[in-house]
């Protein structure tokens, strides 16, 4: 089996279950390879038993910007300052990697979590990561993962 069709279910439900708890949005896997605009990038750095990856997730401004305007229940007229901004993607970022490290535990994909760190422009290459793009009424976005076994 591939290693990224063994991700795939718990990333695509650790995003679920996060966004939903956290901001009330619904998302879930589209069809395609990412492709969203990937204007800010939450990526939070991770060690498996083989060595270092990441868990980035990858949206354009204005996803972004909603996304932390409902995750901080912020007045209709209210927006995040770029710091909340920044603050904000990087806890929902760490988040889904908990929920995912939860659902990996006992796999040789179980992993350790660092601090996540928010970067603007275009996100790093992905070679060899489980890419998903997801789909939500906040619009699109794409997650990332690299995990060495």
């Amino acid at each position: 089996m591939n290693p990224n069709e063994e991700l795939y279910a718990p990333f695509v439900e650790a995003v679920a279950v996060v966004l939903r708890e956290m901001a009330a949005v619904e998302s879930g896997p589209r069809d395609g390879d990412g492709g969203a605009p990937a204007d800010v990038s939450a990526v939070l750095p991770v060690t498996t038993a083989a060595g270092t990856g990441y868990v980035a997730l990858h949206f354009s401004e204005a996803t972004a910007a909603e996304l932390a305007r409902r995750t901080l229940a912020l007045a209709e007229a209210g927006s995040a300052d770029a710091a909340t901004l920044r603050d904000c993607l990087g806890e929902v970022v760490n988040v889904v990697a908990g929920q995912a490290k939860t659902l990996l535990v006992g796999t040789p994909y179980h992993f350790t979590l660092s601090t996540p760190r928010v970067e603007t422009g275009a996100p790093a290459r992905t070679d060899g990561a489980l890419v998903l793009a997801f789909g939500s009424e906040v619009g699109d976005f794409t997650l990332c993962a690299s995990l060495p076994t």
